[in-house]
């Protein structure tokens, strides 16, 4: 696993010779060290994960020219950092296209599945073929109901497909005495989404804000929500300064902020980042009509 990352950091550090001199492949392997990724196996591991991103690896490049050099350093051009990146973390080869694999499974044009196959084979992922198959089975009438873990509910699904190419259907069913509600093609359970601690309204994706090219751990709720009541209480604060210290940090920068915060949160009123967004075609405003569609 060794040699290669270290193969790897040979050649990316070519790319970045001109701002990192001297040592730069010392200086990238410092880079990655800060990114948590040794020569190990799981160190190779964690640097080709999905989620290990390039902004993880600039985020960490800032953080070791600041730490390394005494002296202002010219500003790495993005291309450059991409061009490293790609060269430490080669793109992974695409897979056969997800349309083609459940097309394959059956070895049958989509219009000739039974209606069973279809609602099989139906999600939020799935193919727009199958989206599409199913708008005109059901004439686009209530007939998807899913289940506590949001998969669909293939058999009380199914009962209501075929009622749907007939007639008009509710939106809510009865199942065993429970009443569950009734989805029409396209449109999914809600959807939980996430402001940015710093910047409000603005939703993020993976827990990456696009306004402060941060990636947030939304689990470390006492961090988010203390920098969300700095940002209510403390408007004029450059976040730039206070967004990466630790919640113990915050404390002793925020003293006053930090009373607020004990106070709201015994009465259980702490700042909630947490959005509900409907995951339907028309609602959802991360969903791509005409490709596949993943909710993030």
């Amino acid at each position: 696993m060794e040699n290669v990352i270290s193969t790897r950091v040979e050649e990316a550090s070519k790319s970045l010779n001109t701002f990192l001199n001297p040592n730069t492949e010392k200086q990238l392997l410092k880079i990655l060290e800060r990114m948590g990724i040794d020569d190990s196996e799981f160190g190779l591991q964690t640097l080709e994960a999905d989620t290990t991103t390039f902004e993880d690896f600039k985020s960490a490049v800032d953080w070791v020219i600041e730490d390394s050099y005494s002296i202002p350093i010219p500003s790495i051009p993005i291309p450059r950092l991409k061009l490293a990146w790609n060269i430490l973390k080669p793109s992974k080869k695409e897979e056969p296209s997800q349309v083609n694999n459940v097309i394959q499974q059956f070895n049958k044009p989509v219009g000739q599945w039974s209606d069973l196959e279809v609602l099989e084979a139906y999600n939020k992922d799935c193919p727009i073929v199958i989206e599409e198959e199913l708008k005109k089975r059901s004439k686009d009438n209530f007939c998807i109901i899913f289940n506590d873990d949001e998969t669909v509910d293939v058999e009380n699904s199914l009962y209501l497909l075929r009622k749907a190419k007939r007639q008009i259907t509710p939106s809510t069913f009865s199942i065993r005495g429970e009443i569950k509600k009734v989805y029409r093609i396209s449109e999914f359970p809600m959807s939980a989404f996430y402001e940015c601690p710093i910047h409000k309204d603005v939703l993020l994706m993976d827990g990456y804000c696009e306004e402060c090219a941060t990636k947030w751990d939304m689990t470390d709720t006492d961090r988010i929500t203390f920098l969300r009541l700095i940002t209510e209480m403390e408007p004029s604060s450059d976040y730039r300064s206070y967004k990466k210290l630790s919640f113990e940090e915050l404390k002793e920068e925020f003293p006053k902020v930090f009373l607020k915060f004990k106070e709201l949160k015994e009465l259980d009123h702490l700042p909630n980042m947490k959005r509900e967004l409907s995951s339907s075609e028309k609602g959802d405003p991360f969903r791509v009509v005409g490709s596949s569609h993943k909710s993030f």
